[in-house]
């Protein structure tokens, strides 16, 4: 099968690299472009004999752009590029570092096939747990008691082994999710530079936290490109004559999958729109970002049988990484998790308590995929 991907809002899925501002990457703000230096291009420039005054702007945080600048009049972004971004979003600040957005052997920016899987895979694992819910208030399905050393005390330590064995099956072997064979996405659309801001919840009110205000590559709304896709017909009949899989794998069919997607996504979109809507009262800080979760909903409701919306990759929230199935499990249960997972904070803290935008108050990650006939 062949989906066409959209991409809605922009995307970022990392490589883990950041890029030094003034150094590795160069801003080029009269033209609103970024440039990913190529060492090679920039030697040529600025020639070998004044490697030093390269050396010498590096160790004294000094901008490369204004040498390469004095070095040739009239230099442009492609003089010096790895490769140009354009301009996305925020007042982008040169010195500050750029989260890189992974991009295949040849250059194309790339959504991998693990992350798109990843995603369909915590959809499907929420929606099992809201259909049953008891799977997240037996506390034995979600973790164990183990013996602290330190204290002596026994204390319950919070893991998903268990309950992702009851939705997947007992072991790689028998997962479900072997059913489904998922390709890169490639894309041959420019990535862009986004500024992306931090709301926080902090003494009663909401503001941007701007300490942790990042800059990233992305891959920007409105790109598209084409994934290949196999379902396993011949292992699902093999298996079910061997019960290799458990009753999971019938939701993974395609006519199950992505009304089941939507039905997730809708779900996640309609709880956080209550939440800034109501719970917080529409604060002007967070821009567009109702508006935009709202576009987000209609683009869901627009989907027919062969279509779907998804959310992936970073700034995309604790809510979409996990698909926020914990709400199922009992009150004490969730409250011992959240103070397992910020140990330092006072219990009546909303959690999570901040939440990740583009500047201005876009989401990140959302991305349309329609079957092709």
């Amino acid at each position: 099968m062949n989906f066409n991907i959209k991409t809605l809002t922009p995307v970022h899925v990392g490589t883990g690299i950041d890029f030094q501002g003034n150094v590795e990457y160069l801003w080029f703000s009269n033209e609103r472009q970024a440039v990913v230096l190529d060492d090679e291009k920039a030697l040529g420039i600025i020639g070998e004999e004044n490697v030093g005054h390269w050396v010498s702007c590096i160790e004294k945080g000094e901008s490369l752009l204004t040498l390469l600048q004095q070095r040739h009049t009239g230099l442009r972004p492609e003089m010096l590029a790895r490769r140009i971004l354009q301009h996305g979003a925020g007042a982008i600040e040169a010195q500050k570092v750029l989260r890189e957005q992974l991009h295949s052997a040849n250059g194309s920016p790339l959504l991998p096939g693990s992350s798109l899987k990843g995603a369909l895979r915590t959809a499907v694992w929420a929606e099992k747990i809201f259909q049953q819910p008891e799977l997240a208030k037996n506390l034995s399905n979600l973790g164990e008691s183990r013996m602290d050393r330190r204290s002596g005390k026994e204390r319950f330590e919070f893991k998903d082994n268990t309950l992702a064995q009851k939705v997947f099956g007992k072991d790689p072997n028998h997962d479900v999710f072997r059913l489904w064979q998922i390709g890169d996405a490639m894309f041959q659309q420019p990535t862009a530079i986004y500024r992306t801001e931090v709301v926080n919840f902090y003494r009663g009110e909401y503001d941007i936290k701007k300490e942790i205000t990042q800059q990233i590559e992305a891959i920007p709304a409105g790109a598209e490109t084409q994934v290949r896709w196999n379902y396993n017909d011949l292992l699902e009949k093999r298996a079910g004559k061997s019960n290799l899989f458990n009753r999971t794998a019938e939701a993974l069919r395609p006519d199950q999958l992505f009304p089941a997607v939507n039905k997730h996504t809708k779900r996640l979109l309609e709880n956080e729109i209550k939440f800034w809507k109501e719970d917080a009262h529409s604060p002007l800080v967070v821009g567009t970002y109702i508006d935009d979760l709202e576009r987000m909903l209609a683009e869901v409701d627009a989907c027919d049988a062969q279509s779907f919306v998804l959310r992936l990759g970073w700034g995309t929230g604790f809510r979409t990484m996990t698909g926020d199935w914990h709400i199922n499990m009992t009150d004490d249960d969730y409250y011992d998790l959240v103070a397992a997972l910020r140990p330092t904070h006072d219990e009546t803290i909303q959690y999570p308590k901040t939440t990740r935008m583009v500047a201005g108050g876009t989401p990140l990650g959302f991305l349309k995929m329609t079957l092709q006939a």
